[in-house]
Parts: structure tokens; sequence; C-alpha cells
């Protein structure tokens, strides 16, 4: 535990950052603990911060690291203590009350120190908890707040510089500032600059007398116009942002991406706000289009770039737009409960595979746990009877998942635009090769799969890249339902091979996982918070997000079946041609020719394969062409050759001693009467 004074030394440290030295500290009775006091659920090191305007409420600053799901924790008050004002007593506010109300100026920022700091300034301000500590429990005004005098008060809330990068600040303003417009005050909204590359609060200015002091915050505030006529543009500000990269506008009510053009010539065009204007030597009200003029705002709501970023608040550290909408299901349905329809379903489709079992779920788990972390494997799951519950696997998950996750057909794997990809955690594909040119298909999605960006591309929209951490899952009633190579580790692949559980079973589980909204879309069932819950404490054991899927035995089967003919071939000629029937004996060199020629006599007939077919399957099989594909200038012309036996001694081989071998091994096959079109 710290010693009493080195915590004492750590608040003053802090205070100074604020501008708050020994004699501030002493007014505003703040306390340094070794431990915090009671009612405080972390006992690290910090200070009291009493709101000495309200028997005895305290908020508790602490000054060791307090982390909770991996989220920092500055602050702490005693359980179910509410929000309330903080008014800081190195001000004298009994000499400002006494002014007239129309002389009167205040200040509303977020935090104490903040708050305290503009007191030592002599500001009149009073601190908010957060930029939202403004309503107590029901959502109302506090009565703190409530029953202060606001007709006619000249009133600014001024937030830390980050408001314009982050709606949700947009809208506390926005939403304190209705509340008290409605009470009769006049209302301005405050923009400080940032100063630096973090965040710029009320202390920093102040105490910043280079860029930023006393007078220059004067100007920034009181010469800011009325909340109230801009009032449109301000409330658009809590409903579209400007993404600079890719320079577009999104609407947060719908996620709408739009173009500045259509956003102001046509989506919002009908909108319209008043503002004062001089004319001659009157002020005049007129009336203007809404849209051009935010475009135009130095105010307007903006960030960097677009991010997908799960878990995280909208509004990153960085100052970019996560477009990830949340978990499907809502955070206080998350709790332990019955999921034996889930169990039910994997011990009915992992039937006697404990460990292929073990390890989807494991893989299902993974992604809730870790949700912006990449898997590079896909899961396959295949059975040739229908109505088994493959599909209702992934269904289930997408209840979990939500808004980011979708279905995809194989047109949208061929497609040039890519919307289905954009936001999403999870997608499902049932037959998603059917149709189509399977390997192309395939190695389409394992593109897909391993993949850590992604470049969306939009109808009418410029292209921006995402992360990528997209989990694929797949079912179908073929065993050759995807061209997987032999050494191809992404894919897991199971089998399911049982009839059909009763009936009763998949009514029961409907209602568990599923159900119908009022306005007809289908909703998270009963089940879905106990599933989360279950798979968000899954132990994970060992399983590793980047490494290969179990080599299953259906994983074998579909490579086997996969495959044409001529790559089963080829690759029986890589392992050992001597045991290929009808492969010419003892030569290690071989013309193009001569292998179709080969591949005909095994075949025993001539099909749709051709001679490039064949040099391609040997290709991938392992096999490479002599002297680096270039022809040699043999006894029998300009061939090209491949090696077939002494593989590696052959490939390392010169065009002399390519050419002495090619003419000695023809020599000898002539000897004992084999024609040289045959080797």
């Amino acid at each position: 535990m710290m010693r009493l004074e080195d915590v004492r030394k750590l608040m003053m440290a802090k205070l100074a950052q604020s501008g708050l030295g020994a004699e501030e500290a002493k007014k505003l009775k703040f306390e340094p603990y070794t431990s915090a006091p009671l009612g405080i659920p972390f006992k690290e090191a910090g200070f009291t911060i009493p709101y000495l305007n309200n028997n005895g409420f305290f908020r508790y600053r602490y000054l060791a690291e307090v982390k909770v799901k991996g989220k920092l924790v500055r602050y702490s008050q005693p359980a179910d203590s509410g929000n309330h004002v903080y008014v800081p007593y190195n001000f004298d506010w009994a000499a400002w009350e006494a002014l007239p109300i129309e002389s009167r100026k205040l200040i509303i920022t977020e935090g104490e120190l903040k708050a305290a700091c503009a007191a030592k300034h002599e500001i009149p301000c009073i601190g908010l908890g957060g930029v939202y500590n403004f309503k107590d429990k029901k959502h109302c005004l506090l009565p703190e707040l409530r029953k202060r005098e606001w007709k006619g008060l000249a009133t600014y809330i001024a937030y830390d510089s980050d408001a314009l990068t982050n709606p949700n600040v947009v809208a506390a303003e926005n939403q304190l500032a209705r509340e008290l417009l409605g009470l009769g005050a006049i209302v301005h909204i405050v923009r400080i600059p940032p100063l630096g590359d973090g965040k710029t609060g009320l202390d920093d200015y102040l105490e910043n007398e280079k860029n930023g002091g006393f007078e220059r915050f004067r100007e920034l505030a009181f010469g800011s116009q009325a909340w109230a006529l801009g009032r449109v543009l301000h409330e658009l500000n809590e409903r579209l942002v400007f993404v600079k990269d890719p320079g577009i506008v999104v609407d947060l009510r719908d996620w709408q991406m739009m173009m500045p053009e259509k956003m102001k010539e046509s989506i919002f065009s009908n909108v319209y706000y008043e503002t004062q204007v001089q004319r001659g030597n009157s002020i005049v009200t007129v009336k203007k289009k809404a849209a051009a003029a935010w475009l135009a705002w130095e105010q307007r709501t903006q960030v960097g770039k677009l991010v997908y970023a799960p878990g995280l608040e909208r509004v990153t550290p960085g100052g970019n737009l996560n477009v990830w909408p949340g978990w499907g299901v809502p955070e206080e349905e998350i709790k332990k409960g019955d999921v034996s329809p889930w169990s039910e379903l994997l011990d009915f489709l992992f039937a006697d595979c404990p460990d292929e079992r073990r390890w989807f779920e494991r893989w299902a788990a993974y992604h809730v746990q870790y949700p912006a972390v990449k898997m590079l494997t896909a899961v396959v799951l295949w059975g040739r009877r229908r109505g088994t519950g493959k599909t209702l696997v992934g269904y289930t998950l997408r209840r979990i998942y939500g808004k980011n996750s979708i279905e995809i057909e194989e047109g949208d794997l061929l497609g040039t635009f890519n919307e289905w990809a954009a936001h999403r955690q999870f997608v499902q594909g049932d037959e998603i090769t059917g149709s189509f040119d399977k390997r192309g298909s395939a190695d389409r999605i394992k593109g897909f799969v391993t993949r850590l960006d992604l470049t969306v591309n939009k109808k009418y929209l410029p292209s921006y890249q995402l992360d990528d951490v997209i989990s694929y899952f797949f079912t179908s009633n073929h065993p050759n339902s995807f061209f997987i190579e032999d050494q191809e580790r992404r894919y897991f692949v199971h089998e399911v091979r049982g009839a059909p559980l009763p009936q009763e079973f998949y009514r029961r589980y409907d209602a568990w996982y599923k159900r119908l909204g009022p306005d007809g879309v289908l909703l998270p069932g009963p089940g879905i918070g106990p599933l989360m819950w279950h798979l968000r404490n899954l132990d994970l054991g060992d399983f590793d997000p980047q490494a290969a899927a179990p080599a299953t035995a259906a994983m074998r089967d579909m490579v086997a079946a996969g495959r044409f003919p001529v790559e089963d071939w080829a690759g029986a000629v890589a392992d050992d041609p001597d045991k290929v029937r009808g492969f010419p004996p003892r030569v290690s060199l071989m013309t193009p020719g001569q292998l179709y020629a080969a591949w005909l006599i095994y075949n025993g007939s001539a099909d749709k394969t051709t001679a490039q077919h064949v040099g391609a399957a040997l290709s991938a099989a392992g096999l490479r062409r002599a002297y680096g594909g270039e022809r040699v200038s043999c006894a029998e012309g300009k061939v090209s050759l491949w090696a077939v036996r002494d593989r590696e001694v052959v490939e390392r081989m010169g065009h002399r001693e390519l050419v002495a071998l090619r003419d000695r091994e023809v020599a000898e096959a002539a000897q004992i009467g084999i024609k040289k079109d045959k080797i």
C-alpha cells in the first residue's frame, strides 16, 4: 500500500494539470486516500472530490490504474448516489447571484477539476460528472438544475474539444440545450479548439496562455451564436457525420451513407433553418437550406475515417467513426440460463466426434469473446440428409450478431460490389459453390477467409477500407460442395450423418432461439441471451484463431471428392511414377506431349482434359520443368522438358547436362523399341 504522503503528492500533481494548487485543494476540501473510503468499489489510492453544496455527496478520483472489462475507470462514487451538479467553492457565488440576471453568465463543463480551474480564473462555472450527468435516473433534468433561475441567463456549454468528432457528445449538448432553453435560458455552445494531438478541456485551454487563456476563452464563449438560432444545424450535428476519408456523409439514425451532393440536393433538400443577417441598418431573420449550410459549417460533426471495431465506442480514441452497430442481443438479456437446446443440437450434429464438437464450439465462442480478432478458418458442415439442423446452427449464431451478420449466395462472391461484406462479423452461406466454377469460388472464398483488410465497393460511393474480422460458416448437402486442395488447412469440414431429430425438438428449438417482433422482423428468442453468456464464458482451452483447422476425415473426403482424375494421376506421378499404369519406365525427362500421351494411356481414352490441364496438375503436384521452363536444343530439336524422376538432380542441371541426358534417354529407349513420342 502507498504511503499517504506519496498519495498526496500524486493528488497535487494531478491537480496541477488543471492549474490547481494547494490553496484550491484546501478550499475545495480534496482529501487523499491510500485506500478508497467506504462505499467505493475498488480500493486503489485516490482522492475525494466533495460536492460541498450537496449534503455529503462525493466522487472519488483514482490515482492508480483501475480497469473493468478492459476499460480504464478513473472515477467512482457511492452506490445509488445518483448524479449531482458540482459547484466549486473557490468562486464567489454570492456576489454573482447578487447581479441582475441579464448581467450574469454561467459556464457548464464536464468534470469537477475543469470547473474548479475556471472558478480560479473568476469564471462562474459548474461541472457535471459526465456529458449526460445533467439527468437523473428517470432521464429528467436534475432537480438542482431545474430549481435554478434560468430565464434570461446567458448559459455556455463548454465540453472538451473532441465534441465535434463525437456525435454522442453533440447529442448530450443538444439535450442539455433543449432542457435549458425550455426553462428560459439563452444557451450557447462553446467550441474549444484542440491545442495538440489529444483532446483539450476547459482547464487545458485556460491554463495555456500562449494558445488559449482567459481572454481568448471569453472571445470564444461570448462571441458564439445563440444555440436557438442555429438549432436545426445543431440537431443535424447529432444525426449526421462528415467522414473526411472517403468524403461522405453518414446518417447515424439508419447508417445510410451518401455523397454530399446527394445529401444536399435530394435527401435533406427540404430541411430549412432560420438565422439572422444584417441588411442595411437592420438585422432580419431569413430562412436557409440546412443541408448546404451544415456542410459549410465550421462546427459540423466530423471524423477522420470509418472503422469497424467490434466492442469499441461509436467514436474511437483516434477520432474515427466505428460502424459496428453492437450485438444483436441487448446486454441486459445476456445472463446465465437454459442452453440445453443448443447443446442437444450440437450433440446430434457431432455425434461420435467429441473433439470436433469441442473445436467447433470454441470456434463459435472465440469470436464472441474476442470480436475484433480475425479467425483464419471457415466452417463447412455438410450432410446428405436435409432438415438435420446444419443451417440452424448458423441462424442461431446470427441472432447473436444481429446486423453484423448476413446470409449470402454464390452470386455475391462474383459481383463487382461487395456491400454484403461491409460491417459484418459473421457470414453464412448454403450451397455457396453449387452452380458456378467451384475452383474459382473456392479461391475467392479462401481469400475472404484469410484477408485482414476489406476494400468496400458500394454503388454510388467511393471505396473505403475497413479491418476484416468476418467469420464464415457454410453448409451443404453435397460431399464435393467445396474444392479443397490437399494441403489446405483453412476449412474445418464436418459430415453430419444422422437422420433428423424428431420434429418436436425443432419446434422447441425454434421457440428458444427466435421470436417474431411486432413489425414482423425476427428477433432473438429467450435462449440467445443465455447462449451468448455461455459462449462468453466457455473455456477456450488452447484454441488458436490463427492456427490451421483440424484435418478431419470429412475434410479428407471432400478433398478427394473435389479433385479431377488428372490431379489424382499427377499426384501419383509425383509420388512414384513407377507405380503409375502406362507411365514410361526409367526416363527422367519428358516433353509436355509425352506426358499428355501418358495421361491418355492411364485414363484409357480422351476426355475434356487438355495438355494444359495436365501441365497445371503436374505443377500443382510439385513437378517442375527443367532449365527454368526454357526450351532445350536436343538432337530431336528444341523441346520443353519436365523432370519426372531424380527431380532434385535434374532440376539443377544446366543446358549441356540436360541435352546429354535427354539424348541418351531417347537413344536407350530406341534400342528397346520405344518410340521417342512415347517418352
